[in-house]
């Protein structure tokens, strides 16, 4: 690999680019992946948060015995498009992931069962979030 020569204060990289079967690619790709998967976690489990949050407050109402007052309905529409935002980001993930996957050799540095577990698990949490949504909605 031939280097080039640093000018002033300029970072030095490789001439050569990185070859598309590098396990580097693959790994960097996973990393992705999880970071997509680790929001969309959190997506939803923000808007699971902010779902229950109305039916928080509308319990603490009928324990100060407040019943005429109007309950809180907004946080049940917004905490479930929040988790469903997340559903929509895992699935994304996994198909984007799944896409990269097909054009890489890895069979030389990886099993079988490490390409599709990443998939996999994104497609459970979309399973799992759709379970979220309709337990959501279910339960006012």
């Amino acid at each position: 690999m031939q280097m080039t020569e640093p000018k002033d204060n300029q970072t030095v990289l490789p001439t050569e680019p990185i070859r598309i079967d590098d396990p580097r690619v693959f790994f960097a790709s996973e990393r992705t992946l999880l970071a997509w998967i680790r929001t969309s976690i959190a997506m939803m489990g923000l808007g699971f948060l902010v779902a229950r949050f109305g039916l928080f407050i509308r319990e603490m109402m009928i324990m100060r015995g407040d019943h005429s007052a109007t309950t809180p309905k907004y946080s049940l529409f917004i905490g479930v498009g929040m988790v469903v935002l997340g559903i929509i980001m895992a699935v994304a993930a996994a198909y984007s992931h799944y896409s990269f996957l097909k054009l890489l050799d890895i069979r030389q540095f990886t099993g079988s069962l490490r390409r599709w577990m990443s998939v996999m698990i994104a497609v459970a949490l979309g399973l799992l979030g759709i379970a979220m949504t309709f337990y959501l909605v279910s339960v006012r």
